[in-house]
């Protein structure tokens, strides 16, 4: 069985241990990132290199609270390759991004959340 992408206890770690705010980052993240993974691939479709950078960079910042190094690394390269305008990769840095990130979206979806002390 693969490891998952999704180490909760980061996650709680970051947000003081308060599940409301988990749970609301979670459905953001649900919510949000497909677009940009799609923005993301238009973007590369169209050499457009501003929303590459901008894209990835969004995707980058949204799995960071996930924990999950691989697919933020992996967003890293593709923001890289958008601000210095360069093609040459960065089909294959897209596989990656987008195989990673699906795993974490997967493991997100999937996660089951501690029941609450909630904090608000």
């Amino acid at each position: 069985m693969p490891i998952s992408p999704l180490d909760l206890s980061i996650v709680l770690r970051r947000t003081g241990n308060n599940v409301l705010l988990l749970r609301e980052l979670i459905s953001i993240f649900l919510e949000e990132t497909p677009e940009h993974l799609r923005a993301l691939r238009e973007a590369i479709d169209n050499d457009d290199f501003p929303n590459i950078h901008l894209n990835a960079h969004s995707i980058r910042g949204s799995v960071n609270y996930f924990g999950d190094t691989e697919t933020e690394k992996a967003a890293i390269v593709i923001e890289t390759m958008g601000k210095v305008r360069r093609s040459e990769g960065l089909e294959a840095a897209w596989t990656r991004l987008a195989d990673s990130l699906g795993r974490l979206l997967e493991a997100v979806s999937a996660a089951t959340l501690p029941t609450s002390t909630d904090k608000r």
